[in-house]
């Protein structure tokens, strides 16, 4: 995705400002030739041609309607889609930061709008989307962020999911505002009444400043004539059945009225006396408290003293077990009876339910009342829930939601003829499912093995609520899953792919020192070895690692107050040993800030399990050397396209600031002194980077893989008594002492230190945008300089068919750095597929190919196979050259006397060249 900075032109714009990203696409601030203001989208989507073809029937077809955003041009530049659209107005016209005036905006700034206001921006949006029903289209994605303010007039911007109103799309739209029948499956469509339901819950905003998650709720200090006027056609708008709701954007626009009447005589009456009461609570209380006892000792008299007593020693004696047993109930449920009924009856309520149950009335009889009307609503949430959960349509999930009902603090509310009954239709409801029939299928609710011999062992994990321990934030699992009572053992990779990682001779053990690929590799395979010896997985589950929220829901073991924690050595109460205090676990995220990096979390020995929770790091992903990192495997939802896109094949850490582009080139081995990266640098057209700036050190600390956290060079020198930077020559800012001996200056973590250390393992390189245009060029048009340093320098330089390959002698150096600098210089690692050129290339590489050089494949799925064409490698291929570990997954294929081989580590790789003619073998 391309990232345009303010001051930068684009498609003939000037930059001004970034106005926000989404999901489809990142819209900026600009100017046009003739200062006029506009807004540019650049359209990021996956499927750009969605977008355009959204975009597309919007300018053709859409009406000529004040309240619809127009679209000024749309085009391709650098390769990107964009478009150009009227900028929204500034929500502050005296603020120097420009922040757009949309409806989203100010309803989080200002809360709900005046009836008045809602009405009248409800009125002209309505027509808005009537213009677009009259058309035949539909937006499908109505919300408050979408309506934007030109000129004081709010118009309905965001095109880029229109499509016809007889297409049958696939679901877009945003959560809140979807109806539920398309939600639950009932309906595969979003069509015109997807956009008319929107509509009702933006109008919904806009009346009650609350979310759209909170319908029907209204605040309680709205105008009753307000409501009684509106709340029919809100009710009737956002209906959850359709039949009830309006027939088309027309009848909902004839429905709201022009104006809202004011309250009337009785009812700003009534509303002193209501609030009289609030103010005066304990007054009004007392009063009626008094007036009743004066009643009944009246009535009664003396004769009824003794009678009284015992009554009242029954009802203290009735609420003291009332109290217990509630005071019990919610103790226990604690956090998680907290997130179940947030969850089933929305954030408000849950925590006014909860409040209200803490707060006893004084008087026994009306304690004991309020304590059996909490277990009621209690039990009526708990009721609303084995509803929802029946009406699930896939088995699975009706059978987890049910199981974590009943073993759940809210399922405790139940009456035992309500658990009876529900347990009993669980029980028929998963005897109809083929999973019965089998002993070695995963079944709801039980273990898994896949044969009799219980290698593998899987717990059942039923969906639940949980406060994630790292980031404090609510999460909810909402499916069941199985996963490894331990982490993978030696003998269970060995099970699946026929060998084992080296260092690993203990077959019960945890299986460590393996690097992500293999993993990954392992999970692709389990499939199907589970499916050769037993039966199959459910329908659309998979084997693959743990996500990381997965893995805290499973080391918390669900909640109920705070952590529970294993007692040492035995299982957690899902039956998994050691999660959070065993070996580092692998698993898989999308937060990690670096590509080329993957994520273990827990494996903190002696800590607390607090602690231990949130130990993250991340590891670069060709790391084979970490003794303490496993992984736990788990049978969970997913599709066979997750291994392709987990795999690692190289890291790209590349960013530009002030015009200028920085790159950072690491790997774990140390062996890379200053002569040879400002040597390498200079090779790739530019020069070590000058790392005064602190905002590129710390775009380097967030983005940079987890080598820079280890010294890596810092492109500087002591030189006529004062550091200097090694390309520019320029005195450091904040320089440190003068060195001792053997000291260099490094970085780590972006920090500069003295180290007594002649190589790194990394380095910097940074270019202008001169530099960076040609850099690419160099290599196919014969620029690169041979460079005089003894362990950077062009070797051979020969054409074959057309093709020009240049042999280049590097320090030591992984693949992956290999294969980046090919493609920085223009070109790639060649991809010599055929003995006869490869015999050929050796000749021409004359002394030199008795030495491995670095070619274009890579190790996938448990074989070689070339990068560009994706053809597989025929042959064993025999590792030589520097051998760090015995695990193939580190090397890549070399060419060395004319031949393949596999090698981990290289001084020299082979670089192809756009062909200059048809003929290439």
């Amino acid at each position: 995705m391309l990232a345009l900075n303010p001051g930068e032109t684009f498609a003939g714009c000037r930059i001004v400002d970034i106005c926000g990203h989404g999901g489809f696409g990142t819209v900026y601030l600009a100017e046009n030739a003739v200062g006029r203001r506009i807004a540019v989208k650049i359209v990021n989507a996956v499927d750009q041609e969605a977008e355009l073809q959204g975009i597309r029937l919007y300018m053709e077809n859409a009406p000529d309607s004040p309240y619809l955003l127009p679209i000024l041009h749309v085009g391709i530049e650098r390769g990107e889609l964009y478009y150009l659209m009227d900028a929204a107005d500034p929500i502050d016209p005296a603020s120097p930061v420009y922040l757009a005036d949309t409806l989203g905006r100010r309803l989080k700034l200002r809360g709900r709008l005046t009836p008045d206001e809602a009405l009248k921006i409800a009125h002209k949006l309505a027509l808005a989307v009537e213009a677009l029903h009259r058309a035949q289209l539909i937006h499908r994605d109505i919300k408050p962020d979408n309506v934007i303010f030109v000129n004081g007039e709010p118009q309905l911007s965001d095109p880029g999911l229109l499509r016809p109103a007889e297409c049958s799309a696939t679901l877009a739209g945003t959560l809140g505002f979807l109806p539920p029948e398309v939600l639950s499956g009932a309906q595969e469509r979003n069509g015109m009444a997807g956009d008319l339901y929107a509509l009702g819950k933006v109008f919904y905003c806009m009346f009650t400043g609350e979310n759209p998650g909170h319908y029907p709720y209204l605040p309680r200090d709205l105008g009753a004539s307000t409501c009684r006027k509106l709340l029919p056609i809100l009710l009737k708008v956002c209906s959850d059945n359709p039949r009830k709701r309006f027939a088309d954007i027309t009848e909902f626009r004839r429905a709201l009225p022009e104006k809202l009447p004011g309250p009337g005589p009785l009812e700003r009456l009534g509303e002193k006396i209501r609030m009289w009461k609030l103010m005066h609570s304990t007054m009004y209380h007392t009063i009626i408290a008094a007036a009743l006892a004066l009643l009944l000792l009246g009535a009664w008299g003396a004769w009824q003293f003794h009678r009284f007593r015992r009554e009242q020693a029954e009802l203290q004696a009735s609420l003291r077990r009332e109290t217990a047993e509630l005071t019990a109930h919610l103790n226990e449920g604690g956090a998680w009876l907290e997130l179940q009924l947030e969850r089933v009856l929305g954030i408000p309520e849950a925590q006014a339910l909860l409040r209200t149950s803490r707060k006893l009335p004084q008087d026994p009889a009306a304690a004991l009342e309020h304590c059996r009307r909490i277990r009621s609503e209690l039990r009526q949430a708990a009721l609303a829930c084995a509803e929802t959960a029946k009406r699930a349509p896939d088995m699975l999930k009706r059978s987890g939601y049910i199981r974590e009902l009943l073993g759940s603090p809210l399922g405790g509310f139940l009456t035992k003829a309500e658990r009876r009954k529900l347990a009993q239709e669980l029980r028929d409801d998963e005897m109809g499912h083929p999973s019965a029939k089998s002993q070695w299928t995963p079944r709801p609710g039980r273990t898994y093995s896949p044969n009799s011999s219980r290698i593998f062992e899987f717990a059942y994990i039923p969906p639940g609520d949980f406060i994630s321990p790292r980031t404090r934030k609510r999460c909810r699992i909402d499916y069941p899953m199985w996963v490894g009572t331990t982490e993978m053992s030696g003998l269970q990779f060995s099970q699946i792919l026929k060998y084992t990682p080296a260092g690993n001779h203990a077959p019960d053990s945890p299986v460590t020192r393996i690097v992500f690929n293999d993993l990954m590799h392992a999970c692709r395979q389990a499939k199907e070895f589970f499916e050769l010896i037993g039966t199959p997985l459910p329908r659309g589950y998979v084997v693959r690692p743990l996500s990381e929220e997965e893995w805290e829901y499973c080391a918390l073991s669900g909640m109920r107050d705070g952590i529970r924690t294993a007692a040492p050595g035995g299982a957690n109460r899902f039956g998994l040993f050691n999660i959070y205090d065993g070996v580092r676990e692998i698993v898989l995220t999308d937060d990690r800030k670096c590509a080329g990096a993957y994520v273990v979390r827990g494996g903190v020995d002696g800590s607390s399990p607090e602690k231990a929770l949130a130990a993250r790091d991340e590891i670069a992903f060709y790391q084979s050397f970490m003794p303490n990192t496993g992984a736990r495997l788990a049978i969970a939802p997913g599709d066979d396209r997750l291994f392709e896109r987990e795999f690692r094949s190289s890291e790209i850490c590349h960013f530009t600031i002030g015009g200028i582009h920085y790159e950072f080139f690491g790997q774990l081995s140390a062996n890379i002194p200053i002569e040879d990266a400002a040597e390498l640098c200079t090779l790739l057209g530019g020069r070590l980077a000058v790392l005064d700036n602190e905002a590129v050190l710390a775009r380097l600390r967030r983005t940079a893989s987890p080598v820079f956290r280890y010294p890596v060079l810092s492109g500087a020198i002591f030189r006529d008594g004062a550091w200097r930077w090694q390309s520019s020559g320029e005195a450091l800012k904040d320089p440190p002492r003068p060195p001792g001996k053997d000291e260099s200056l490094m970085m780590e973590n972006g920090r500069f230190r003295l180290h007594q250390l002649k190589s790194a393992l990394g380095f910097v390189c940074e270019w202008n945008e001169n530099e960076w245009r040609r850099r690419s060029a160099r290599g196919s048009s014969g620029a690169i300089p041979r460079t005089t340093a003894n362990n950077v320098h062009i070797r051979a330089v020969f054409e074959i068919a057309g093709t020009r390959y240049v042999l280049i002698r590097t320090p030591v150096l992984y693949p992956h750095l290999a294969r980046r600098f090919a493609e920085l210089l223009g070109g790639r690692l060649a991809e010599p597929e055929s003995p006869e050129l490869r015999r050929e290339i050796a000749a021409a590489m004359g002394k030199h190919a008795a030495h491995p050089a670095f070619v274009g494949g890579i190790w996938k799925y448990g074989a070689y196979q070339w990068l560009g064409s994706g053809h597989p490698i025929r042959g064993p291929l025999p590792l030589a050259g520097i051998i760090a570990d015995n695990a193939r997954s580190l090397a890549a294929p070399a060419i060395m006397n004319g031949d393949l081989c596999a090698a981990q580590m290289t001084t020299q790789f082979l670089v192809e060249f756009p062909a200059r003619s048809a003929s290439r073998r």
